[in-house]
């Protein structure tokens, strides 16, 4: 992770945002801080099964440097697996990006490899291969904040954790779940600042812990198909719509964690009208903007969400999907996804510009979906191509909100587990 990362990290251990933290190699820890050391562990290549290298006991060097790379945009272990691996030229590069389930998600669905630690939890469907030498090695250490009290159950995990034999785990499979959080768990205090946004990250612990097994690898199936069916052209689109949505900072103007939601009337996909102010009386309410039925990422989100219903239900939440789509299309995506969320059509784009969320498709966009037979402004009724970019939003009964995920890259989603965390943490403020 980079430098203002692990700063970050540093604040929040010692506000006591967090308890303890599992580290690589990070400088410039803080003297409040006490570290212990607890293992060492080599980066290997992480990639799917049909890939062809899947077959070999390791990895050479030269096969690395033929290969297509997914890499971290915010690791500084970058720069040493350059410099060994790569000192010459860069690698071939197929995506870079700051979120680990993103590009392991790419790698399931063959666009390339990862370089990442051998303890790092990853997807069922990826393995991992050693790379010939074992160049790059990390140490892994365990962060704490000198004399504070924990609770009993955290205080034997820091004891446990400094005294297990971990030389013997970290080569087995139990050592594998522990390192993942299957086994060991430590609910950690995670609870986010009125100004900050959730974000995408850690979803493969997060998700082993708040549903089961089977759903967890539905859920895994489901975000990995859409990179599957993406052609050259897609990701070109992609890409440049991603990139000019950063460009012009659209996020920036997003409602944020504390502001007051603005409340909303719209009708469902059966004509029925619903009001926000009615949906969080019972309880807190998630909106989820969702661009429509044409995008592959937004109809597996859904898929995820339907996968996770119940869960939202037994945190006494009421979950809606906020669309541009009007006419019969709402109605049509739930019969052909065969889902019973609920889908509202936000005619004239008026809740998304009151949340901060909506942008106009910029002209390539726009002629590469009207190519593929998309007519967007019909679907929404308007001459206007508008979207929203992908975000979720947690609002508390009062109104405000309480959690913010907001992503201008469309291949990137708030995980249902991660939503489920922010509505436990909502339930233990009020």
């Amino acid at each position: 992770m980079s430098s203002c990362y692990w700063k970050a990290k540093y604040e929040l251990l010692l506000e006591g945002e967090i308890d303890v933290a599992m580290v690589g190699d990070v400088q410039d820890i803080p003297a409040r801080i006490d570290e212990w050391p607890l293992f060492e562990e080599r980066y290997v290549v992480v990639l799917v099964p049909t890939h062809q290298l899947a077959n070999l006991p390791a990895i050479g060097i030269d096969e690395l440097r033929e290969t297509t790379v997914l890499e971290r945009a915010d690791c500084d272990v970058v720069s040493k697996i350059h410099g060994l691996y790569f000192p010459e030229q860069e690698p071939q590069m197929g995506h870079r990006s700051g979120h680990e389930h993103h590009l392991q998600h790419m790698a399931a669905a063959g666009f390339g490899v990862i370089l990442e630690p051998e303890h790092m939890p990853r997807l069922p469907s990826l393995k991992a291969i050693p790379i010939q030498g074992d160049l790059v090695r990390r140490a892994v250490r365990l962060l704490a904040v000198r004399g504070r009290r924990y609770s009993p159950a955290l205080d034997a995990f820091v004891k446990v954790a400094r005294l297990w034999d971990w030389a013997l785990e970290t080569n087995s499979s139990v050592g594998q779940d522990i390192l993942a959080g299957r086994k060991w768990r430590v609910q950690s205090r995670e609870i986010k600042s009125t100004t900050d946004s959730l974000q995408a990250t850690d979803w493969l612990s997060s998700g082993s812990r708040l549903t089961s097994h089977e759903t967890a690898e539905t859920l895994d199936k489901i975000c990995t198909e859409p990179f599957a069916a993406f052609g050259s052209t897609d990701w070109e689109s992609t890409h440049h719509l991603v990139g000019w949505l950063r460009d012009t900072d659209v996020a920036a103007h997003a409602l944020k964690a504390g502001d007051t939601a603005p409340d909303f009337l719209l009708p469902d996909a059966e004509g029925r009208l619903h009001s926000s102010e009615r949906l969080r009386r019972g309880g807190p309410l998630v909106v989820s903007f969702f661009c429509g039925g044409w995008c592959p990422f937004c109809t597996a989100e859904l898929r995820a969400l339907q996968a996770a219903k119940d869960e939202f239900e037994r945190h006494s939440a009421s979950l809606v999907i906020v669309t541009p789509e009007t006419w019969d299309f709402p109605r049509r995506l739930k019969k052909s996804l065969d889902f019973d969320l609920k889908v509202l059509s936000d005619v004239d784009y008026g809740v998304a510009i009151s949340y901060g969320v909506l942008f106009r498709v910029p002209k390539e966009t726009r002629e590469h979906y009207s190519k593929l037979g998309f007519d967007l402004g019909a679907r929404h009724g308007s001459s206007v191509w508008m979207l929203p970019i992908p975000a979720t939003y947690i609002i508390d009964t009062e109104g405000r909100i309480r959690s913010a995920f907001v992503e201008p890259d469309f291949t990137i989603r708030a995980e249902p587990a991660q939503i489920l965390e922010s509505l436990r943490l909502v339930a233990q403020k009020e």
